[in-house]
């Protein structure tokens, strides 16, 4: 039977996000215009419509999302470090956003000086160290922003951070259970797989050796390492499950999952896909309270709203980007395809995890060409391949994050546990990693994300010709094949 998904909330999410979006990228004053004109002409021309209310409230909350950001855009636009000439010394007090980001060398931090977002780059150790919520004296040169995302400025840091105030106790306590968790897999497992199980669970790529970062990009695997909606997904089942077993009542199970959403999001902290995932189960949890069944697809409307009119940032982030479209993949996409390789006999859990791989894959691949200029061959293959070890690793490696602030010898002993789903992961990893042909390069940007959007809108729809699935199966065996041969000849 065909699923009926409540759509109302989409229109109104889409209008608030790129009105947003036009703001953020054209400044308050040419982006309040174009959102006028836009919206004007789009209820002009929907006027005879019956949904005439529906339209009204798009309007009006695009218009008050529209406003909301042009007052933070412009509060940064007029910002002091804004108008500082690039190259002068400063001296600032910022309050530290998120964990450092390490790349060729350079440390990197979000931070924000009162209520305006700044960006510290440094070369040396000393910052990879700083901790969310605490509060340091930076001393460096000004540079200006690269992109228009309601940055005030960067920052290089000329020396080490200076400590004015630690950070909040809940963020020091997630900071010394992501140090125990990393100890105690350190001593459970391998070196390769002790930093890559903090990745995986909590998103703590710091301990995870170089040459994994580069085979699980190559891979395709590298959003495993990014904590979002699975995450949540994985342990909200788990916790309702548990629940289930001992015959918590639902409001008693609905106030535990909050706590664990509340708990996992400082644990994991705040990146983009994590709040959006968490919004998104807060908002299941509030329908499970209320007594209405969950619809996956308004929840997820109503994460955008709410998201971008709190953190309007989010609306040109290319983290949250992905997150929202691949959430839309396996929401409107995934179970068609499920359905459909079940009713030619694949069997349940192969057919779900062959339709969420390849679903999440196809609906990426425009923002990932526009974003990178490059497309994998081989990532549907490795995603669905390490598909069945990802809920267990994650559930395994959850319990031992917390049991190694108590009670390490038992941590370690379930952590050893994720030994042999991370060895297959691992595996995958490398083998992807190591195929010559696993991705091309093509052009990148909008007109490359767009043009890749119109392929992919085109193959699918003429997928659904039974002819030309059957020669497009054949095809892909045979290249396939054929590259391999090739692959294997020069190998040799």
């Amino acid at each position: 039977m065909t699923q009926v998904f409540d759509g109302r909330l989409v229109f109104p999410a889409l209008a608030s996000w790129l009105v947003a979006v036009a703001v953020i990228a054209c400044g308050w004053r040419i982006g309040m215009i174009c959102a006028a004109v836009g919206l004007g002409v789009v209820a002009v021309g929907m006027l005879f419509s019956r949904a005439r209310e529906a339209i009204l409230a798009t309007i009006v909350l695009a218009f008050a999302v529209a406003v909301s950001v042009a007052w933070r855009e412009a509060a940064v636009s007029t910002h002091w470090l804004r108008m500082t000439e690039p190259g002068s010394d400063v001296e600032v007090v910022v309050e530290v956003r998120d964990d450092p980001k390490l790349s060729g060398g350079t440390v990197t931090v979000a931070a924000n000086v009162g209520s305006v977002a700044v960006r510290i780059m440094a070369a040396g150790r000393t910052w990879r160290d700083v901790m969310p919520g605490e509060t340091v004296l930076v001393r460096g040169t000004v540079a200006k922003p690269t992109r228009r995302d309601l940055t005030a400025g960067t920052i290089r840091a000329s020396g080490a951070p200076q400590l004015i105030r630690e950070a909040p106790w809940y963020q020091r306590l997630a900071g010394h259970i992501r140090e125990r968790f990393a100890v105690a897999a350190s001593d459970a497992l391998p070196a390769d797989a002790a930093g890559l199980l903090p990745a995986l669970v909590v998103g703590d790529m710091s301990h995870a050796p170089g040459d994994v970062v580069d085979d699980m990009k190559a891979a395709g695997l590298s959003h495993l390492t990014s904590v979002s909606g699975a995450n949540f997904a994985i342990l909200l089942t788990a916790v309702l499950a548990l629940a289930r077993a001992v015959a918590v009542g639902p409001k008693s199970t609905a106030v535990l999952c909050v706590v664990v959403l509340g708990f996992f999001v400082v644990l994991a902290r705040p990146s983009p896909s994590v709040v959006r995932a968490a919004a998104m189960g807060s908002i299941g949890v509030l329908a499970l309270v209320i007594g209405r069944s969950k619809q996956a697809l308004p929840a997820l409307g109503a994460a955008i709203i709410v998201l971008i009119a709190m953190d309007p940032a989010l609306a040109v982030s290319a983290g949250f980007l992905l997150s929202v479209v691949a959430t839309a993949g396996l929401i409107l996409v995934a179970p068609g395809w499920s359905e459909s390789l079940r009713e030619r006999g694949v069997p349940r859990f192969i057919a779900e995890t062959v339709a969420v791989a390849s679903s999440a894959y196809v609906v990426t691949l425009p923002v990932i060409v526009g974003l990178t200029g490059t497309v994998s061959v081989v990532s549907v293959v490795a995603n669905v391949l390490v598909a069945a070890v990802v809920a267990p690793v994650t559930i395994l490696g959850a319990a031992g994050a917390v049991l190694a602030v108590g009670w390490e010898p038992l941590a370690v002993l379930v952590i050893r546990l994720t030994g042999p789903p991370l060895w297959w992961l691992l595996s995958v990893a490398r083998w992807a990693a190591g195929v010559s042909w696993a991705s091309f390069p093509v052009h990148d940007g909008v007109f490359a994300a767009v043009s890749a959007a119109i392929a992919v809108a085109l193959a699918l729809l003429a997928m659904r010709i039974p002819v030309v699935r059957k020669v497009a199966f054949v095809s892909v065996l045979g290249c396939l094949a054929g590259l391999s041969v090739a692959h294997a000849t020069i190998e040799q």
